[in-house]
């Protein structure tokens, strides 16, 4: 992730990357809202795949 950092901000970033994926691994309550927003991430995307991409391509049936 830093090196990506480095490539888009330049030389300056790496200070505020580090500071960034220190604070959300080297506390519980950092690793406890990273694991909230992959969790809502990952159940929002299965929710779509599932049951929301059916309902765009699906045609409803005429009664």
């Amino acid at each position: 992730m830093q090196q990506s950092l480095v490539m888009l901000e330049g030389g300056d970033s790496i200070g505020r990357g580090g500071a960034f994926y220190r604070l959300f691994t080297n506390s519980m309550l950092g690793l406890w809202i990273l694991g909230a927003l992959m969790f809502y991430a990952i159940t929002y995307i299965f929710w779509n795949l599932v049951i929301g991409m059916p309902k765009m391509w699906v045609s409803p049936k005429n009664k």
